[in-house]
């Protein structure tokens, strides 16, 4: 079951004594499931900022579309760019190693249901870094022509 909470605070008298609140009809249905008193556990995460998101893919796709170092030619597509950086920061789901010494990776997910709007600012924040390496451009420089390079978000 997931819930949509607000924030706010009960009631002046009550300073710094703050209540979840549900947002939708629904989410106020799955609230009142649960007595008065009862002891429930959520996982509280806070949504992904969506612009911060479609500004990565941009960047993913300005590094393919425009600069690599020597020897980072296969970086040519958004996608294969946003792969490299998540092993380079490794965002690893899984590592298989076969008997003759061949490794599968599999790299993690970057999604609203992985990250929280915090995780994915550290993740991004870092991703920048990898994405200034690999074209030589300066990050202030990346970010500045973002809005050229927009994309569908994955």
């Amino acid at each position: 079951m997931k819930i949509t909470l607000l924030k706010k605070p009960v009631l002046p008298e009550d300073v710094g004594t703050v209540a979840l609140v549900p947002v939708m009809p629904s989410d106020v249905d799955n609230v009142n499931k649960f007595g008065d008193g009862e002891i429930i556990q959520a996982e509280v995460k806070r949504d992904r900022f969506y612009p911060l998101t479609q500004k990565y893919w941009a960047l993913c796709n300005l590094v393919a579309n425009n600069y690599r170092r020597e020897g980072l030619e296969m970086l040519d597509h958004k996608n294969v760019v946003d792969e490299y950086i998540k092993l380079k920061l490794n965002v690893i789901e899984s590592r298989i190693v076969f008997p003759d010494g061949r490794i599968h990776v599999r790299t993690g997910s970057i999604a609203n249901k992985a990250k929280d709007k915090d995780e994915f600012q550290e993740f991004y924040d870092r991703a920048v870094e990898v994405m200034e390496w690999i074209s030589g451009i300066p990050r202030f420089e990346l970010e500045l022509n973002w809005h050229e390079y927009e994309c569908v978000v994955q």
